[in-house]
């Protein structure tokens, strides 16, 4: 079996780095996971796993565009018959203080 492991993304980090403040940035952070989606069809895994961290902070600071970015490269995953599961992480961030988890 193959598989990609993959996490620590923090979508919604660093916002500053970006030249329009938050949209560069999240555009950047959607990139690279459609860059690791990619190479994952690529090599033909058998499955996918996000090993949490997907979201930077708190519950309160994730908005539906941070979703937007983390949801929209993965369903290549799905398309491509590759299944994944996605595991919250620690307590401070992917909205592991929520109780339903986005992931």
């Amino acid at each position: 079996m193959k598989a990609l492991a993959f996490g620590d993304l923090h979508i919604g980090a660093g916002p500053e780095y970006g030249v329009e403040p938050g949209i560069d940035r999240l555009r950047d952070q959607q990139a690279l996971l459609s860059v690791i989606v990619d190479e994952a069809i690529a090599r033909e895994v058998d499955a996918g796993i996000v090993a949490g961290d997907a979201f930077e902070g708190p519950a309160e600071r994730t908005y539906p565009e941070h979703y937007e970015a983390f949801r929209d490269p993965l369903r290549d995953l799905q398309l491509a018959g590759i299944p994944f599961v996605a595991i919250t992480g620690n307590g401070r961030h992917d909205c592991a203080i929520r109780d339903v988890k986005a992931p």
